[in-house]
């Protein structure tokens, strides 16, 4: 086993520890409708600080990270965005730390091939 795949087997160790470590239970639907419940990482941070300004930022980030091979294994794809409305989008859907249960659409991508790692930015969905 070279480095790079020993690497992808501790992200699995970091990334998915449910019990031990940030890892969180959500549940993922890809645009086909399949759905499966994964360990992501996750963040949901509102106000941010602008160091160069010394102002704060009224803004929402919310991403989540994700194994590209725990996709893989349950058939969802690679996340991506939807530009399309009338389509359906990706839905990534978790507890925050409160337990409130939120659902998001991802508004942006950004796989990293040679860890084995996506990490999306989200966008919390609104319902009808």
């Amino acid at each position: 086993m070279n480095i790079r795949q020993q690497a992808e087997l501790d992200l699995g160790l970091i990334l998915e520890d449910e019990t031990y470590g940030f890892g969180m239970s959500a549940t993922i639907t890809n645009p086909d409708g399949v759905s499966a419940q994964l360990i992501i990482q996750s963040g949901d941070v509102h106000l941010l600080f602008d160091p160069a300004t010394e102002v704060s930022v009224n803004n929402r980030t919310a991403h989540a990270s994700v194994r590209i091979s725990s996709l893989a294994s349950a058939n969802l794809g690679l996340p991506r965005a939807q530009p399309k409305s009338n389509l359906n989008p990706w839905i990534f859907e978790f507890q925050d730390a409160n337990g409130n249960s939120r659902k998001f659409t991802v508004q942006e991508a950004r796989p990293d091939r040679t860890l084995g790692l996506v990490t999306v930015i989200l966008e919390l969905m609104r319902e009808p």
